[in-house]
């Protein structure tokens, strides 16, 4: 395996018709590099009167899409001479460790759809950053935003409110308006979601050698899922499952054995560990993807990096509405796609552009 990043050089339901295979290559190319540059030119203009970054939440969970935003949010830094002083996961989230290098640095949090309920454990080292940071620029980076508790709501809104310096990027019109009617102090920005600024040029030296399949079903086996029950193919499947990383495994156990001489030694080794675990994770994901002539998917980023690698696709909707938001917001990415409303007309939909591709 290579240890180069994939991707790296070193709103309502609607129904889109078109997928990737019948519109003209270099429009769908076109389309995708407009959103990378906007999503650049923004993160651009908040960084720069400031000095550095260090960047916070960082993925070490099996999902594939938190490790291609991840890689996309390193690759846009990097470009912009902003590469953070300091990465950190939920688990090695320390204040007093990481302050050193907070101090005179804006402090970034990794983008993604856990901005709310869904996901507590990362809204709740969220809440507890924007608290413990209220003397350092705070910008999250761009969420899908939604809150099923009102609780939980009003306890994001006085973590939020107090902070004098917050930046919330959004990636949907739904979460921007979300953000502006919560958290009326908030700066709220609209940007599309990082894992566009993988670079598609990278991310095929990963691509299985042929597809070995006709129809994969990818879809999600977690609380998100809209269709819990399907009726999906037996073959069905998920990209949470994983081999275990050997990359990962042989850092994790190099930097335990060698925690003693340090914590920054331990911290350098554990974002190794991290970085070379993600690249792995979405090395796997574009092999599973790029396996199959014509995928349906209910996860946003098996939707993006079909996207990228230009396999044409079905999306269905998630319990909560997050694919279909980001679809109605970003329709020249919409277009590279096809919308089934349930499941049975996703897999005529599948069918249909199987028969068109052979």
């Amino acid at each position: 395996m290579s240890a180069t990043p994939p991707g790296s050089d070193a709103a309502g339901p609607a129904v889109h018709g078109g997928a990737v295979g019948t519109h003209d290559a270099s429009d769908a190319e076109g389309a995708l590099a407009d959103l990378a540059a906007a999503a650049r030119t923004r993160l651009a203009g908040l960084l720069a009167d400031l000095t550095g970054t260090v960047l916070l939440d960082v993925p070490s969970h099996p999902n594939v899409g938190d490790s291609a935003i991840w890689l996309g949010e390193r690759t846009v830094l990097a470009g912009l001479g902003r590469t953070p002083a300091l990465e950190c996961d939920i688990d090695t989230f320390d204040p007093d460790a990481v302050r050193p290098a907070v101090t005179g640095r804006a402090v970034l949090i990794h983008g993604g759809g856990n901005l709310g309920d869904l996901w507590p454990t990362h809204q709740a080292l969220r809440e507890r950053v924007v608290s413990v940071f209220r003397d350092r620029p705070v910008i999250q980076l761009p969420q899908s935003i939604h809150f099923r508790s009102e609780e939980a709501l009003a306890r994001a809104r006085r973590a939020f409110g107090a902070h004098p310096d917050l930046t919330l990027l959004c990636r949907d019109d739904r979460s921007v308006e979300r953000a502006r009617r919560h958290f009326e102090r908030a700066r709220v920005e609209r940007c599309p979601d990082l894992a566009l600024c993988l670079r598609p040029s990278a991310l095929e030296a990963h691509r299985a050698p042929r597809p070995s399949t006709d129809i994969l079903w990818l879809v999600r086996s977690d609380h998100e899922s809209a269709w819990p029950n399907g009726p999906f193919p037996p073959d069905a499947r998920d990209w949470l499952d994983e081999p275990r990383s050997p990359a990962g495994i042989a850092v994790a156990r190099l930097a335990t054995r060698v925690r003693r001489a340090g914590p920054g030694v331990w911290r350098t080794l554990h974002r190794r560990a991290l970085a070379r675990t993600a690249a792995e994770r979405v090395a796997r994901g574009i092999r599973l993807l790029s396996s199959a002539r014509i995928v349906v998917t209910d996860r946003l980023h098996a939707h993006v990096l079909c996207a990228l690698l230009g396999v044409p696709h079905v999306i269905l909707a998630d319990a909560f509405g997050k694919i279909d938001a980001h679809l109605a917001t970003w329709p020249a990415l919409a277009r590279l796609a096809q919308r089934a409303p349930d499941p049975a007309a996703a897999g005529e939909l599948a069918r249909a552009l199987l028969a068109e591709a052979t």
